[in-house]
């Protein structure tokens, strides 16, 4: 596993909105879709579940989640270390109710 850190003067925002915007491309109405997902596990699961978010990417959809079931706790897991490396600034003002994980789900270990 590669853990990347960012610079400090590294502007995260702007490649987590671009990614964003680019993934409006590959899925539409990605947010909204995204705001579907948050409203049904809050009523499935009430309001302190415990979220597993895999391919988490940038951390969008780990976002919206914490955002909207503030007692939620939300395991990201992604391959790809940068893209963990634009979601643990994202994240992190949730502290351990947001646990980012690098895997690669392709493999049995």
């Amino acid at each position: 596993m590669t853990e990347i850190n960012l610079p400090k003067d590294f502007d995260w925002q702007h490649w987590c909105e671009r990614f964003d915007q680019m993934q409006e491309g590959y899925i539409i109405h990605h947010q909204e879709i995204f705001e579907i997902i948050s409203q049904l596990v809050k009523t499935t699961q009430g309001e302190s579940p415990r979220i597993l978010d895999l391919g988490c990417g940038c951390g969008t959809l780990t976002l919206k989640l914490l955002e909207s079931i503030p007692e939620s706790k939300v395991m990201a897991v992604d391959l790809d270390p940068a893209m963990l490396a634009l979601a643990r600034p994202r994240l992190e003002c949730f502290g351990d109710k947001a646990q980012i994980i690098e895997a690669d789900l392709r493999k049995d270990d």
